[in-house]
C-alpha cells in the first residue's frame, strides 16, 4: 500500500508524541476523504499496527495482593 502526502501527514500528526511524557498529543481524529481513497484499508493497517505494538510491549509483573 502506498500513501500520498495527505494520508502520510494525517497518520504522522495523529500519532505525534509529546517529548516530555511520551503520550500522544491527539487522542481522536477523523479522516474525511472522497470515496476510493483507501480509508478502510488505512484504518485496518493502523489497527493491526496498534495491536502489534501493544502485544510487543513487555507485560507488567504480577502483584501479589493478600
Amino acid at each position: 500500500m502506498t500513501f500520498d502526502d495527505e494520508m502520510f501527514d494525517f497518520i504522522v500528526d495523529a500519532y505525534e508524541l509529546e517529548p516530555a511524557s511520551g503520550r500522544r498529543l491527539i487522542s481522536r481524529g477523523v479522516l474525511s476523504m472522497p470515496k476510493g481513497r483507501a480509508k478502510s484499508e488505512v484504518a485496518g493497517l493502523i489497527g493491526v499496527a496498534a495491536v502489534a505494538l501493544i502485544s510487543s510491549k513487555p507485560s507488567l509483573p504480577a502483584t501479589n495482593r493478600t
